[in-house]
C-alpha cells in the first residue's frame, strides 16, 4: 500500500472552500495586489496549484482576516471616543 508523503496541512488545504484573488479583493475592498501582499505576509492563507499558477485563497482565512480588521477598528474607535470625552 502506497502512503502519501505530503504534509497533512497541504492535504487539508484542498478540503477547504477557496476563492480567487479577485474575489477576495472585492470582498475586502482592496486591490488584488494588496490581497497578494496580505497572503505573502501570512495574513491570509492560500496556495498555488503549480509554481506559475493562479493563487487560490482559503475563504475562511479571508473572512477571519476581515473580522480581525472590524474588531481592530471598533477598538480604535472606542479608544478615540474616550480620548475626546
Amino acid at each position: 500500500m502506497k502512503t502519501d508523503s505530503r504534509n497533512p496541512l497541504q492535504l487539508s488545504l484542498f478540503k477547504e472552500e477557496t476563492i480567487s484573488v479577485q474575489q477576495a479583493a472585492l470582498y475586502l475592498h482592496v486591490s488584488p495586489m494588496t490581497v497578494l501582499r496580505y497572503r505573502e505576509e501570512g495574513l491570509i492563507r492560500g496556495y498555488q496549484m503549480h509554481e506559475r499558477g493562479w493563487w487560490r485563497l482559503i475563504k475562511s482565512s479571508v473572512m477571519e482576516y476581515e473580522e480581525s480588521l472590524r474588531k481592530e477598528f471598533a477598538t480604535a474607535g472606542k479608544n478615540a471616543a474616550r480620548r475626546s470625552s
